[in-house]
């Protein structure tokens, strides 16, 4: 037991993903190693939270400047409404160590920025963007290519969401496939809450692939998913040679 670096209530608590045979013991050890910063903790980066959590992940950065807001609740799930008013990233805290009291949870209560964002980003393995304003996802995307870090980056609108993976191995960055952000930059579109959790555990999903360098990583594919069909449609994403970001 000892050996493993691993306590006995992380064994039995980790206890069905360590009896996959890709996983094991090695692996909840490199998940408990791992540190992933979660830019935007709405309903994408509430579940994709929860879920890296739930798994182990021994570090999380959680980066949102708004205050949990009622019009929140339908989707969000770290929050309730005895936390309206408060902080996304400190509620976000509180909820998580209720439930998880054994990993290191890091707060950002301020906008993701050049200024910032460089010296956050040095100091995790990966980020999780879970953004929802266009110049946001640009911003991350290029620090990202920059610094050589993977960037799951995931949307959601109405009754469909995407998600991919940039700036993994030899995979495109976000410039690659739409050069500039969309005139309305904006994404606080209505939106079904079950999409974005969807949405957010599949990118907490990449996160875990990539973590433990499993499976099939989405840095070659966009999938989209449409709730209202229960389909999901995968389309094939290359690098463009030229890309001036990540060339």
């Amino acid at each position: 037991m000892k050996s493993s670096g691993l306590h006995s209530e992380a064994l039995e608590r980790y206890s069905r993903q360590i009896n996959l045979p890709e996983i094991g013991e090695h692996g909840q050890r490199l998940l408990k190693k791992a540190a992933v910063l979660i830019v935007g903790l709405g309903g994408l980066g509430s579940s994709a939270a929860f879920y890296l959590a739930a798994a182990g992940v021994g570090r999380l950065g959680l980066m949102d400047h708004d205050m949990v807001q009622p019009t929140n609740l339908n989707r969000q799930i770290l929050y309730s409404v005895e936390v309206l008013g408060q902080p996304k990233a400190i509620a976000a805290k509180d909820s998580i160590k209720a439930f998880n009291p054994h990993i290191v949870l890091e707060t950002y209560t301020h906008p993701f920025s050049t200024e910032n964002g460089p010296e956050i980003c040095d100091n995790y393995d990966l980020v999780i963007d879970a953004t929802d304003n266009f110049n946001s996802k640009y911003l991350i995307n290029d620090l990202c290519a920059a610094l050589k870090k993977p960037d799951i980056y995931g949307t959601a609108s109405g009754f469909e969401g995407r998600i991919t993976v940039l700036s993994f191995k030899q995979g495109p960055c976000l410039r690659c496939l739409f050069p500039e952000p969309a005139k309305s930059s904006q994404e606080s579109n209505p939106v079904l809450g079950t999409v974005t959790g969807v949405i957010g555990s599949l990118q907490a999903n990449e996160a875990v692939k990539i973590i433990l360098g499993i499976g099939d990583v989405l840095n070659d594919r966009l999938v989209t998913f449409n709730a209202k069909t229960t389909t999901f449609t995968e389309y094939t994403i290359a690098k463009n040679q030229n890309c001036p970001i990540c060339k």
